[in-house]
């Protein structure tokens, strides 16, 4: 029977289920950040949601790591009654967040919608932001209409190349890293650090996202990430017959799947969410990120079923199916993502 300390059990901080990507709580508060966030500071707010997702993974790894090393049952028992903790301070939290004002005003509770669009902007009622974005939240209109098809498109294939650049191929089946030559201890050190730098390169997106553009972001990653793929398939395919012999090879796979952990965390995950919220209008946006939410889910769930079976079958392989579609984002993204370094902010900003 194995250790059950050695599970690698979800863990919990406040708001955020922290193993899943893809987790209902997670997607909600999306749709919360681009629903309720003001226009100059709503990128932000994602970048801050994505590196929230982030951190939480780092903290759940190590906790699970390290209590892997207790004796008994206390080795999986413990993360699990840890997760309990952070629960308490969501639902206290819960109890006094305020209605969605788009939600208040789709029952018809105009008054109060509008109220509580002063109350998250600190502004007047009388206020020109408060008056317009209250006037937008009335004009709530179908989404597939003929001008829309190419926001709807982006929307539906930015998750769809976050999850097929393998980025949770690597959170889930990470330990992996036997494919390389390392014993298992390293291998889930290895993992931990994977994690780690995730949020490295999720931290520098806060100063980059608006100084260097999306698109910039969003094809530097996929060039980064295609380039590690392909370095981590020739490496493996060349020497995984006798890794003992070629250790050097192997260390040399693992620093470059750091590389692309780095570049994803730089740009394919905060750009990748902060982008559907910014595409659509206020009237559009709650569908249209709905649509995104959708597109996640299905290509994670997607994810999760190959992953292991292209592991098991074709061993490189599997890093060369993710790269080709690593290679595809970034011509995707040079034809169909705009270049909005230059993004407006409308109402000032941020901080």
């Amino acid at each position: 029977m194995p250790d059950p300390g050695s599970c690698l059990c979800p863990f919990f901080i406040p708001s955020n289920p922290t193993y899943h990507r893809a987790s209902s709580n997670n997607r909600i508060q999306c749709h919360s950040d681009s629903a309720l966030g003001p226009s100059e500071c709503r990128s932000t707010l994602l970048v801050f949601q994505e590196w929230s997702i982030v951190f939480g993974i780092v903290i759940s790894y190590w906790t699970s790591f390290g209590t892997r090393y207790m004796a008994g049952e206390w080795s999986w028992r413990l993360p699990f009654l840890l997760q309990i903790m952070p629960l308490f301070n969501l639902a206290a939290g819960i109890m006094v967040l305020s209605f969605s004002p788009r939600w208040l005003a789709s029952k018809g509770r105009n008054k109060e919608a509008l109220q509580s669009f002063s109350r998250l902007r600190r502004l007047p009622i009388t206020d020109r932001r408060v008056r317009q974005e209250y006037m937008d939240s009335q004009a709530e209109l179908n989404c597939f209409r003929k001008r829309t098809w190419r926001r709807i498109h982006i929307a539906i294939m930015i998750p769809f190349f976050q999850q097929f650049s393998g980025i949770n191929a690597l959170i889930y089946y990470s330990p992996t890293f036997e494919t390389m030559g390392f014993d298992l201890s390293i291998q889930l050190i290895m993992s931990g650090v994977l994690n780690s730098l995730q949020l490295v390169g999720c931290t520098s997106t806060v100063w980059t996202m608006d100084t260097l553009g999306r698109r910039k972001l969003l094809f530097a990653g996929s060039v980064s990430e295609t380039i590690s793929h392909n370095i981590i398939a020739a490496l493996v395919g060349r020497y995984s017959s006798n890794w003992a012999s070629h250790q050097t090879a192997g260390w040399v796979s693992a620093a470059f799947l750091l590389v692309y952990m780095v570049a994803f965390g730089a740009a394919w995950g905060p750009v990748g969410l902060a982008i559907p919220s910014e595409i659509f209008p206020s009237s559009l946006r709650a569908k249209g990120v709905a649509i995104a939410t959708c597109s996640n889910w299905l290509n994670n769930f997607i994810i999760g079923l190959i992953t292991l079976p292209l592991i098991e079958g074709t061993g490189y392989g599997t890093y060369v199916f993710f790269a080709v579609f690593c290679g595809l984002s970034g011509i995707w993204t040079f034809f169909f993502v705009g270049d909005d370094g230059a993004h407006a902010r409308a109402d000032g900003p941020c901080f």
